[in-house]
């Protein structure tokens, strides 16, 4: 049990006839005021090292507050970064940001992360397969708090937070020989084709380099919002831009296959299964439930 007790800072350097808008800007409030968080935050990286159980238990419920020092533009990044831990795919106990680059680096100097509501979901999604199989690890985002400071490009030491749900995916020597396939025709033939009968729903189709056991997946544009964030905001009733995001399929994949091999008026009525499922593995919603699964019924009867 983490106990918090309450505090009082004694000073006799404040007028005691003061408004609250000279406090905001008052030289010596921000001065006490940094040398608190400056002795906070060192008792809570002691606390880490001295008593990691406790200190687990106050990450549990203070975790996320902590970690609005990240979003705010201050001082204090690299001391919370020293003992601030997340949730990743390759251990089962939350790891330092240390203990990532030291324990499973990367020839890209990259920092892996996927965000969504809880870390099972993470797990099975989509676009994690390819990092499962390759044993590359990529930390598991579910408090909100973080999907806002990590998409602002920082960096931890040399390496940049890296969303696996964005743009090309790149992991460098272990998946040069996908990136250097050449693509035969029809399968260039068959991406052109799911471009222009998927226009209005998506930004752009293209083979994936990130799927191994799924049929298809969505992922946002490198310049785009991540995608759960846009959610998050979406829920909040914020403005956002309704960017489209980008098909990806498995071209090795047999619902795809079985979609390409289909003839023009079939595959006019069978390829949007292919963004339909991509939804449904992000959890959404579809337009016509109905109308998918019995064109799925269809389909495997041809």
């Amino acid at each position: 049990m983490v106990k918090i007790f309450p505090g009082v800072v004694d000073t006799e350097d404040l007028s005691l006839n003061i408004s609250r808008e000279i406090l905001q800007n008052n030289a010596v409030i921000n001065k006490i005021s940094n040398a608190i968080t400056k002795r906070i935050l060192k008792e809570i990286s002691d606390l880490k090292k001295k008593n990691p159980e406790e200190f687990k238990s106050f990450w549990k419920n203070f975790g996320p507050v902590v970690k609005e020092g990240l979003y705010e533009f201050n001082d204090f990044h690299d001391q919370i970064f020293e003992f601030a831990v997340f949730n990743c795919s390759e251990k089962t106990e939350m790891i330092s940001l240390d203990e990532y680059v030291n324990d499973f680096s990367n020839d890209k100097k990259k920092i892996y992360y996927i965000s969504g509501e809880n870390k099972d979901n993470l797990l099975n999604s989509p676009q994690m397969e390819l990092f499962k199989n390759e044993k590359i690890n990529v930390l598991l985002i579910t408090d909100p708090v973080d999907e806002f400071w990590m998409p602002m490009k920082m960096k931890f030491k040399e390496y940049d937070f890296t969303s696996i749900t964005k743009g090309e995916i790149d992991i460098g020597e272990k998946n040069k020989s996908s990136n250097d396939k050449i693509e035969p025709k029809e399968d260039k033939d068959f991406v052109n084709y799911l471009k222009d009968h998927l226009k209005d729903k998506v930004k752009d189709v293209k083979i994936s380099k990130r799927l191994t056991t799924s049929a298809s997946c969505l992922v946002a544009d490198e310049n785009d919002m991540d995608m759960h964030l846009k959610k998050l905001m979406a829920a909040n009733n914020q403005n956002i831009s309704d960017e489209k995001r980008i098909l990806e399929i498995n071209i090795d994949h047999a619902l795809v296959n079985k979609v390409k091999s289909l003839n023009k008026d079939q595959k006019d009525r069978f390829s949007e299964i292919l963004y339909d499922h991509a939804k449904l593995m992000e959890g959404e919603n579809l337009d016509d439930p109905k109308k998918y699964t019995n064109l799925i019924s269809e389909l495997v009867s041809i």
